[in-house]
């Protein structure tokens, strides 16, 4: 793949013009990446952080006073007629950009992400996130604009979701069938809050941020965001998680649901998997049963079967995303995307939630994100854990217990109205 995606790059006579939304931690590293890859050029930044923005376009070489720096429609026509780098103060006027052919969407805020995709696709562009947070929240209804408008809407590579989607497919082409696929933790403290984690909080990362990857926010988000795109389920609220070592997750898994009474795909996690020198590994356990396919999967040290363990112990984030925005500028192809509505990342209280309260949204002090099933979370009106910044509650809900519609009041932007959208979809598969 990544020669044909090399050869491709080389062979086209002007370059993928990239706009990168958001310059955090990943989005200014981001920038970075594309410029070292031939015929992948980083065009504009759409940010608040313009001194952060001009910084890491002076790292490529730039000098400050050759990007202009834009707040509007008007200025953007003025500063594309001069042909520099632009940094643009409002995301929700990328689509207005004349030549751009990707938006990489690297936010981590859902209602950023949102107003930045929106306008994109409405813009005609392709659309590549590396939040989990929007895709689970808000990805169904995405995908449905990104096909309504012949683009292309994806998640990132080098993230979870993607990493394990691109080793779905391939098994799935060698003829296994998919069971469990998942993350493998370290930590995980449902209760942690952005203050506890401050010692651990790098310079340019947000506590918030940080936060959702320790109360398990971030992996139920990825979870979601996975089982959306393959029509996979959970086992239970939350999931099972075990704790297990990589030598015994088929067996532990196998003791906790009966592998062999699964029928179709799961998401799941484990605890106690990540060995040292791993960096957020991931795993499918997927079935082949044929006798004489498992007497040649055991010659070549796969184990009995009938079902098997593989795992990548890395996934390595922006080093990686480039090849997502490659495939759909070249090909028109997704590498991760929602076909309907299987998995939500649902709110739970992280502490008593009284009346009045506005809470303060993924990895904050309020409330924690569980997987669940598309289905009981519609039933029981449950709030995806990625609307929790834009609610102010109506009524007590005590620690530990899941947030529903009907215990908050809705904050009023272009987020809310989406997940409205979104939720008067059909359950199930709705994108071809």
């Amino acid at each position: 793949m990544y020669e044909l995606l090399r050869e491709k790059l080389q062979e086209r006579p002007t370059p993928v013009r990239v706009a990168v939304v958001g310059c955090g931690w990943l989005g200014s590293r981001m920038l970075r990446e594309l410029a070292r890859i031939h015929n992948l050029e980083p065009a504009l930044v759409a940010t608040r952080s313009t001194d952060r923005a001009i910084a890491a376009f002076e790292r490529l070489g730039i000098a400050p006073a050759d990007v202009s720096v834009v707040s509007d429609a008007a200025g953007l026509a003025a500063a594309q007629a001069s042909q520099r780098p632009i940094v643009c103060t409002d995301v929700r006027v990328v689509g207005d950009v004349q030549g751009i052919d990707v938006v990489f969407e690297a936010t981590g805020d859902v209602l950023a992400g949102a107003e930045a995709a929106t306008a994109a696709l409405d813009g005609g562009m392709h659309v590549i996130t590396m939040s989990s947070e929007l895709d689970a929240t808000l990805g169904v209804s995405l995908a449905r604009r990104a096909r309504e408008a012949g683009v292309v809407y994806s998640s990132a590579d080098g993230d979870q979701p993607a990493v394990l989607g691109r080793l779905l497919r391939e098994l799935e082409f060698k003829g296994f069938r998919p069971r469990l696929a998942g993350n493998c933790k370290a930590h995980l403290d449902l209760h942690q809050t952005p203050e506890g984690v401050r010692p651990f909080v790098g310079t340019g990362q947000n506590p918030y941020k940080i936060c959702s990857f320790t109360d398990g926010s971030k992996q139920s988000t990825e979870l979601a965001s996975l089982a959306n795109a393959f029509g996979f389920s959970v086992l239970r609220r939350g999931a099972l998680g075990p704790s297990t070592t990589k030598r015994r997750l088929i067996e532990t898994f196998d003791e906790l649901v009966d592998l062999a009474s699964l029928d179709g795909g799961y998401v799941d996690y484990t605890m106690g998997s990540t060995e040292p020198a791993q960096g957020g590994p991931v795993f499918v356990v997927a079935h082949r049963g044929e006798p004489e396919a498992r007497e040649e999967l055991k010659y070549l040290k796969e184990g009995t079967g009938p079902f098997y363990l593989f795992f990548s112990d890395h996934h390595l984030c922006h080093f990686e995303a480039a090849s997502t925005i490659a495939e759909a500028a070249l090909f028109g192809v997704a590498t991760l995307r929602p076909i309907g509505r299987f998995v939500e990342a649902m709110a739970v209280a992280k502490r008593d939630l009284h009346p009045g309260r506005k809470l303060d949204g993924i990895g904050g002090f309020d409330c924690y994100g569980v997987v669940e099933t598309a289905e009981t979370a519609a039933q029981e009106g449950l709030l995806p854990i990625g609307l929790s910044d834009y609610v102010v509650m109506r009524k007590r809900v005590p620690k530990n217990e899941p947030v529903t519609y009907d215990d908050v009041e809705l904050l009023e932007n272009l987020a809310v109205s989406l997940r409205r959208e979104q939720d008067r979809l059909p359950l199930g598969r709705e994108v071809p």
